[in-house]
């Protein structure tokens, strides 16, 4: 018994690491293996389940020890007192001259068996697990959705409208590092052995052990913004010339064309709302404002002569409609806009919404 207890909590250890904030969801993933749920946790560890693969490896690993737990079981009904009391009672009957030391490892080789077998399916198993060839996965987000997912270590990371993530099937390296296109925000697992970068497209890299960190870096934006809101990061330009340690609420801006980097402090709820649905902005140029806008509620914005407005705006939305916001903007902005109509292509998917705004005589506002 005391062997079989010790190979169990070797295999939880290995499988799992299971620590006293994840007991949780880990006593109920037992008893959901063991079928001794109430039906709303059976429920709810399904749906959970369904939304982490590292959740749903986690339950086939219980169920890989719960299966082994029932072999060894049966092992133990075996009563091996009684066995020697068999194997002497016979020595004494037959009278021959028997080497009792070789009949008694041959019921010690048989008793040993089941927990031979054992420690070769375990063996055989992890270094299977070992050896598998690492994938890498891609998580993209459409125009107008946010999303959010759970990565092989278990830190969590949201994608803003029109991103891309890649990241391994699992990290096996003594580093974590995922590459990012587009807007993100970080929950990082902490793990001092075991360092996160992220990679951002234009090369910038930030590098995490556990924090929480919002990193926004579009393609066709002209900076690389990165902001921290626990712990410490640091964030390392283009090609590694220079390296910044940021402090919670602080970002680091990341100028593409001047190749500089620069420090300031800011309020962190407003970088990171676009995670919970809203739209924070605080002295913003109209410009700026119509194309976060347009990734949002996945519309084409147009702005035309641009240059005849010099305003920065501070404004808050959350379920406003584009067409709502842009009556709001109306309000203090002498503006138009007009929508065309969606239009069918070639290959019958259908254009976005066009909106053209065009800033009206100052004289008629």
């Amino acid at each position: 018994m005391c062997l079989f207890l010790s190979l169990l909590y070797v295999l939880l250890v290995n499988i799992g690491k299971v620590n006293n904030n994840n007991w949780s969801i880990e006593s109920s993933l037992i008893r959901f293996c063991r079928g001794t749920c109430t039906a709303n946790e059976a429920k709810w560890v399904q749906a959970e389940i369904q939304k982490s693969e590292t959740l749903s490896q986690r339950m086939r690993e219980i169920q890989t020890v719960m299966a082994i737990e029932g072999d060894i079981g049966e092992c133990q009904t075996l009563d091996v007192h009684k066995a020697y009391k068999n194997v002497e009672r016979k020595i004494k009957k037959t009278g021959k001259n028997i080497s009792v030391i070789r009949l008694a490892m041959k019921y010690a080789a048989f008793i040993a068996l089941p927990f031979i077998i054992l420690s070769a399916v375990l063996a055989y198993r992890y270094s299977v697990k070992e050896n598998q060839a690492v994938s890498y996965m891609e998580i993209l987000t459409s125009p107008g959705t946010i999303t959010r997912y759970e990565l092989p270590d278990s830190s969590v990371v949201w994608l803003n409208a029109e991103s891309k993530l890649r990241f391994p099937s699992r990290f096996v390296d003594k580093q974590r590092e995922v590459e990012l296109w587009g807007e993100g925000y970080f929950e990082v697992k902490a793990n001092p052995d075991r360092p996160f970068y992220v990679t951002t497209g234009n090369g910038s890299k930030v590098f995490a052990y556990g924090t929480k960190f919002n990193v926004n870096a579009y393609c066709d934006d002209g900076f690389v913004e990165t902001v921290l809101e626990t712990g410490h990061v640091n964030v390392i330009s283009p090609g590694g010339n220079s390296t910044v340690v940021l402090q919670p609420g602080e970002s680091a801006l990341y100028d593409k064309n001047a190749k500089v980097m620069i420090v300031k402090p800011i309020v962190v709820d407003d970088k990171v709302a676009w995670k919970d649905g809203k739209l924070v902005f605080r002295n913003v140029a109209l410009e700026v404002i119509l194309k976060k806008l347009a990734r949002h509620y996945n519309v084409d914005i147009v702005l035309e002569n641009p240059s005849d407005n010099n305003s920065l705006y501070r404004a808050t939305f959350g379920q406003e409609s584009i067409f709502q916001i842009l009556e709001y903007l109306k309000l203090s902005t002498p503006l138009e806009w007009t929508v065309s109509a969606i239009e069918t292509k070639a290959d019958s998917s259908f254009t976005r919404r066009l909106i053209t705004v065009t800033f009206k005589d100052d004289e008629n506002f």
